[in-house]
C-alpha cells in the first residue's frame, strides 16, 4: 500500500460532512490493493468501481475486498480493467452506470510520463460535477509533473 494511499483514505474520512459518501457513484483508478474503494463502500458510496490496468492486480483487489468486507459491501464495488492510454481513442467510453461523482486516485503520478494518459483518463471519466481526488507524493524526480494538473484542473492543493 502506498503512502498516498493513507493519505487519501484519511481524507475520505474526515474532510467531508457526515453522509457525504452516501449513494455516490465513485471510481478508482490504479486500484491496486483496493483500500480506497474499500473505504468508499465503508463509507457508504452506492457504486465503487476499482479499476487498474493490470489483471493479476485485480485478482488480488478482488481478494482483498472478500476479506475486508461484508458481502453487502463488497457487492457495491465492481472490478474492471481500466488502462488509461483507452482514452486517447475519442471514440472510447466508460461502460455502465451513470457520471461519476467521485474519482480516487492515491500515488499514480510518479512516472512523469503516466501524467499524460492519467489526465485524459480523468478527463474522459469525469463531468464538470466530478470530484477527482488525487494524493501526489514529492519524490526529487518530479520536476514539474503536477504543474500539468495545475493547468488542466480547477486543482485547491490540501497540503
Amino acid at each position: 500500500v502506498w503512502e498516498g494511499d493513507f493519505v487519501l483514505t484519511k481524507y475520505m474520512e474526515t474532510a467531508f460532512p457526515q453522509g457525504f459518501w452516501k449513494g455516490k457513484r465513485v471510481l478508482e483508478l490504479g486500484a491496486g490493493t483496493g483500500l480506497a474503494s474499500m473505504v468508499a463502500a465503508l463509507l457508504g458510496a452506492e457504486d465503487v468501481v476499482l479499476t487498474d490496468g493490470d489483471s493479476k492486480v485485480l485478482q488480488l483487489a478482488d481478494k482483498n475486498l472478500k476479506a475486508n468486507l461484508t458481502p453487502s459491501e463488497a457487492a457495491r464495488v465492481k472490478l474492471e480493467q481500466l488502462r488509461w492510454e483507452w482514452a486517447a481513442d475519442p471514440t472510447w467510453k466508460l461502460e455502465g452506470g451513470g457520471p461519476i461523482d467521485v474519482v480516487l486516485a492515491a500515488d499514480l503520478t510518479y512516472y512523469s510520463e503516466n501524467i499524460l494518459p492519467l489526465m485524459r483518463m480523468m478527463q474522459a471519466i469525469s463531468s464538470p460535477n466530478t470530484l477527482l481526488l488525487l494524493t501526489h507524493t514529492v519524490r526529487p524526480t518530479d520536476g514539474d509533473s503536477m504543474q500539468q494538473f495545475y493547468s488542466a484542473f480547477d486543482v485547491d492543493k490540501v497540503a
